[in-house]
């Protein structure tokens, strides 16, 4: 991981950009927020997510409370690797 944007592509045809990425696991670390939750938000991130899950990646959600507790943090997105590791 170099801190750059990870742009997801299925083929040919780009998917999205997610700013925390493993691409060998197809695993995208997303930050959830208040104003993800925001009402013209909340669509076209579930469009985003829904192209994800098509394009086979699965996607790992971080608060603000993991972020308040880093081995926490860890945790889940490592258990999130090995799953995806394992399948």
């Amino acid at each position: 991981m170099d801190g750059r944007s990870t742009y997801v592509h299925h083929g040919s045809r780009w998917v999205a950009t997610v700013g925390l990425a493993f691409p060998s696991h197809r695993l995208a670390v997303e930050y959830d927020g208040v104003w993800q939750g925001a009402p013209l938000q909340v669509g076209s991130d579930r469009e985003r997510l829904n192209r994800l899950h098509a394009a086979g990646w699965e996607v790992v959600f971080i608060t603000r409370e993991h972020l308040r507790d880093p081995h926490r943090m860890i945790c889940t997105v490592r258990a999130a690797l090995q799953a995806r590791h394992a399948a």
